[in-house]
This record gives C-alpha cells, structure tokens and sequence, in this order.
C-alpha cells in the first residue's frame, strides 16, 4: 500500500493536504527551474544570432528541439542560421515549423523569401514590400534582394531613397555599410556602421566595424569594437 492511500485510509485529512502542498510546491518549483533554463538557452540564442555566431545558435538550437520540438525560438533561429549558410531545404523545414507556431513573424516571412528559387526572389520581395506598405523594414529587404540578386544600381537608389525617408533607422545604415566594404569602400562603411551604432547598440554593427577597423589599421578602434561586442553577446 501506498504512502498515500495509507494516509486516506487512516483518515489523516490534514496529513493528506501538506502531502498534496508540498508535491504541488515541488512540482511548480521544478516547472520554474525548467522554463528558466529554456529562456536562458534562448536569450543564448537570440544574441549570437545577432551577433552572427551561427555555429553556436545551430548547436544550442539542436539541444533545445531535443527536449522540446514545437520550440519557437529554436526552430526560427535554426531556420534562419541554416539559410544564411544557404542550405535552403534545411531552412525551409525549420522556418515553416516555426511559421506554423507563429504565422505573423516577419523575419521567418523574409527569410522564406531568400530561399526561394533567385528568379522568385525579386517578385516576392516587392510583393512583401507592398504588403507592409514599405516601411523602413520592408524597403531595407527589397533594397538588399535587389543589390543581391537583381540591378544593385537599382538596389542603391532604392536605399539612398531609403535613407532619406527614414533616416533613423540603424539597419538601412548597416546595410549600405556593408555595400560599401564590398565595394572596397572602407571609410564609407566606417562611417556607416557608426550612424548605425549611434542609433542603435547591436553587437553585428561592432562587429561590422572592428572587421573594416582592422583593415584601416586602427588597432585602437578595432580592439574597442570586439570588446563591446563580445561583452554584448556574452551579457
């Protein structure tokens, strides 16, 4: 006989609650210690995936659909890092979980996008961009589908017009930085990821600019770049 059915046999009410109280507390305590230990992974997440630490994101991400399939987090974020190393079937699997958990997010929407067929790509980002009525994210993604896949002359004067009509906003600054370090440009991209920075502290744009720091040659800045960016993907 049970510890339990021996307590409701001999009649022990009061027994029987603070039982049932303390597998309760036990029960709540380890059902908090488990969702804190899902944020913390996460957060983990969210920050090197901001910070462009794909590999980390794919190995965390792994561990927590281990334990928890239908995880958002960890099905967009394995999407989205699996389509920027361009395994596009991979990408799709996990993007369109994640979609099925949340059909509003419009990174998962965007990055669908990219692992289209490249012919599709354009099309489909002008209609995206028509559908959120070309706010700044909108323009920013079909400016760089253009430059990417289609006239990047067209692609620059979209985000010079960009620019123009939403001129605080970090990512647009962000992107024609990169532009110009590919275009071998380094004071330009210099001087844009630092308007991206003074709108916004995200750990890519310090990134970004310790990269273009180090081939300016300027060890002070670049050294200053990396720290803040290691300190904001490890906080």
């Amino acid at each position: 006989m049970s510890y339990l059915k021996k307590i409701i046999n001999l009649g022990g009410e009061k027994e029987l609650k603070k039982l049932l109280l303390i597998i309760g507390m036990i029960m709540l305590t380890s059902l908090m210690y488990s969702n804190e230990i899902v944020d913390k992974n996460e957060q983990y997440i969210l920050r090197n995936y901001e910070g462009g630490e794909y590999k980390k994101v794919i190995k965390e991400a792994k561990k927590i659909l281990k334990q928890n399939k239908d995880s958002f987090v960890a099905n967009k974020y394995l999407g989205l890092c699996y389509s920027h190393n361009k395994k596009y079937n991979k990408a799709n699997l996990y993007l369109k979980k994640a979609q099925s958990l949340d059909n509003k997010d419009r990174d998962i929407e965007k990055e669908l996008i990219y692992c289209m067929q490249d012919t599709q790509k354009i099309e489909k980002a002008e209609a995206y961009a028509k559908k959120y009525k070309k706010d700044a994210d909108s323009m920013e993604f079909l400016a760089r589908v253009y430059y990417s896949y289609g006239d990047k002359e067209k692609g620059l004067t979209l985000l010079e017009e960009s620019l123009k009509k939403y001129p605080k906003e970090p990512s647009l600054y962000n992107l024609k930085g990169l532009i110009c370090f590919v275009t071998y440009d380094l004071k330009g991209a210099e001087d844009n990821f630092t308007k991206a920075i003074e709108l916004k502290s995200v750990s890519i744009y310090y990134k970004n600019r310790g990269i273009v720091r180090k081939m300016l040659k300027n060890q002070k800045g670049m050294d200053e770049d990396f720290a803040i960016y290691s300190k904001l993907i490890e906080d």
